[in-house]
């Protein structure tokens, strides 16, 4: 096992900043902050600085209060406050019988540094809290230091723990590392008393909700699996009771939405990232939640990972394809801030408890079917699959192409030969139209000239009649299929059609 010293890791630590031309200013540093911080080995904090750190300080403790931007801003804090080399803050579980690592200055993450739980000392840890309070430094013995510290392979010399305890409840510890001890004055001693009993409040006020949220989120895909399976235990007047509980109507009109979160193809070839991260996912559900919030109020989202289904209550009078078209911007937005794939289906209009698993077989049906009928991260409508639902599977299956399919192939591959032909879409609108060519020229933004000359290349690359109506129907299911085969990217072509 490989063990690293404090000097090795502060050492390693600026050199990475200073590479990545960074300060060595903490995660939390406000510009009316950062000129009083003081080094490892400065001299005691003045009392105009002391004055300017804890209102700094209480600042944080007041304004910050989700716990994954409040446990990095503290810790940075407190590194700085005590100039230590090394400070952890430590969480109990659920269950409140271990502490666990849940915010590390520097971070130690990828240095090969060994983290281990602790088991929670409720003695030890009253003990030094009570020396915190009238006025003394908590002191460890060195037998003790076990007992406390969760680092495994790290040597050091001074150990200051600092317990947060509400009552005799234990919230937290924080751990301040140090290659060498050092003495603090009384005024120093009042902002670590004062991080022990407020940071004490700030987070136990903190993991409550936390734990509220989790708990919710738990309640709400409880709800969601059961009444979109339609296998809940007590019947409908039972779903009608816990869905009141979670502020839902199940009377009113709702369309059920089916959402996929995947790596973008840049993240996947710049970042080689395979799979979405945690926490790209807890900020794709924040995102949708704020907006269903602000913008559909009575909507329940639920998250499985990187499934996500959206229970979207809508006015009588609503225009699915509206909604549609807003998430479809939602949708949007997110993938090009987040570098993500959101892959969404939307099912049919739902007024009846009964009818919940239809729309979410509809919107997985969407959501499964979209992307190959429109540009990667559409949010599409199941209203509008159309006769693509019919062939979904044959196509998915099928290896025995026909005449009709062989000719969609040739026409594929001059299109991808020669540049800015267009031949595919035109077909496709050509025949759509009922081989109406002021129609067709119209839907694809063309001259009517320019038309006639594309269908007379058509002619020399398709070696099918395409006046007989024999053919028509044939080949608008080939083309179809040509989509639901997967075989070239749809952006590419349904470029001319998209510009109408």
């Amino acid at each position: 096992m490989q063990v690293f010293t404090l000097e090795q890791i502060c050492k390693e630590r600026a050199e990475q900043l200073q590479a990545q031309g960074a300060s060595v200013a903490s995660a939390y540093n406000p510009s009316h902050f950062s000129h009083y911080i003081a080094q490892r080995d400065a001299p005691a904090y003045t009392k105009i600085q002391l004055q300017d750190v804890l209102r700094s300080l209480l600042t944080l403790l007041a304004q910050t209060t989700s716990l994954e931007a409040l446990l990095p801003a503290l810790t940075s804090l407190v590194q700085h406050i005590t100039h230590a080399d090394l400070c952890v803050i430590l969480l109990p579980d659920r269950q409140e019988q271990i502490l666990e690592v849940r915010s590390c200055v520097p971070d130690l993450s990828d240095r090969g540094v060994l983290l281990q739980n602790v088991y929670i000392e409720r003695t030890l840890l009253q003990r030094l809290h009570h020396e915190l309070l009238i006025g003394r430094m908590p002191s460890l013995a060195v037998h003790e230091y076990a007992l406390v510290n969760p680092l495994e392979n790290v040597q050091f010399e001074a150990l200051l723990t600092l317990p947060l305890l509400v009552n005799d409840e234990c919230i937290g510890v924080v751990n301040c590392y140090a290659q060498k001890s050092r003495t603090y004055t009384a005024d120093e001693q009042l902002i670590l008393t004062t991080i022990a009993q407020q940071g004490a409040l700030t987070l136990k006020n903190a993991r409550s909700i936390a734990f509220e949220k989790r708990d919710a989120r738990s309640l709400i895909q409880g709800f969601t699996h059961d009444l979109l399976s339609g296998t809940a235990n007590g019947g409908h007047v039972f779903l009608q009771r816990r869905a009141r509980c979670l502020g839902y109507d199940l009377d009113a009109p709702h369309v059920v939405i089916a959402m996929k979160i995947e790596q973008s193809i840049q993240s996947q070839e710049v970042r080689g990232q395979r799979s979405v991260t945690e926490e790209q996912q807890q900020t794709v559900y924040q995102c949708i939640q704020t907006h269903i919030q602000d913008t559909y109020a009575g909507s329940l989202l639920a998250t499985g990972g990187s499934e996500l289904i959206c229970l979207l209550q809508i006015g009588n009078e609503a225009d699915v394809e509206q909604i549609n078209k807003e998430f479809r911007r939602l949708i949007q937005s997110i993938q090009e801030e987040q570098h993500v794939s959101l892959v969404a289906g939307m099912s049919n209009s739902c007024t009846a408890i009964d009818k919940y698993p239809q729309a979410y077989s509809e919107a997985q049906e969407a959501q499964e079917i979209g992307p190959y009928l429109t540009e990667e991260g559409d949010c599409t409508s199941f209203c509008t699959l159309g006769a693509y639902r019919y062939i979904y599977d044959f196509a998915r299956a099928n290896k025995l192409p026909d005449q009709y399919q062989n000719q969609i192939a040739l026409i594929q591959k001059y299109d991808d030969q020669h540049k800015s032909t267009y031949l595919l879409p035109t077909l496709e609108i050509y025949l759509e139209c009922g081989t109406n060519i002021a129609d067709a020229s119209r839907l694809l933004g063309i001259h009517r000239n320019t038309l006639l000359q594309r269908l007379d290349r058509l002619k020399m690359v398709c070696n099918l009649d395409l006046k007989q109506h024999a053919h028509w129907l044939p080949l608008q299911i080939a083309l179809k299929l040509h989509k639901l085969s997967g075989a070239k990217d749809r952006k590419d072509i349904h470029e001319a059609i998209l510009r109408a």
